[in-house]
């Protein structure tokens, strides 16, 4: 029995996808075509937003990203709610990254409302000034 529960334990935390700890990250959400700059996009003559850019790059099929930094984070978890609401805003995310750091399953999301550009931070806890878009805690 207990050699079968042992087999169990270690099957289950070998199969399961790895994530670190909860970290915080600002930056944009984006699309994966464009990642941190959006200033190739025009329609016509005018130059699209990075709000208009984001949106229509994924309704071309490309991924929401999260750029931050000077790095493009795959999002794990697109349906996750506020991502697509979010697209080209300035936001402030709450999450795991998977095992080489290049993804980011998202838990908590908040729009800073500030104009940041291709940069972001990495930082370890919220700041308690933003609006947030926590789906558990209302």
């Amino acid at each position: 029995m207990i050699k079968k529960l042992f087999l169990f334990s270690a099957m289950t935390t070998l199969c399961s996808p790895v994530f670190g700890a909860q970290q915080t990250w600002t930056g944009k959400i984006s699309d994966g075509m464009c990642g941190a700059d959006h200033s190739m996009m025009q329609h016509g003559t005018t130059r699209m937003t990075d709000k208009q850019c984001t949106e229509a790059c994924v309704k071309a099929g490309q991924k929401h990203v999260l750029a931050s930094n000077r790095k493009i984070y795959q999002i794990a978890n697109q349906s996750f709610p506020g991502v697509a609401a979010n697209a080209g805003n300035a936001v402030r995310v709450t999450g795991e990254t998977t095992g080489d750091g290049s993804s980011i399953k998202i838990a908590r999301i908040e729009r800073t409302g500030a104009t940041q550009g291709n940069c972001g931070s990495r930082t370890t806890r919220p700041d308690a000034h933003a609006e947030a878009f926590d789906p558990f805690h209302g």
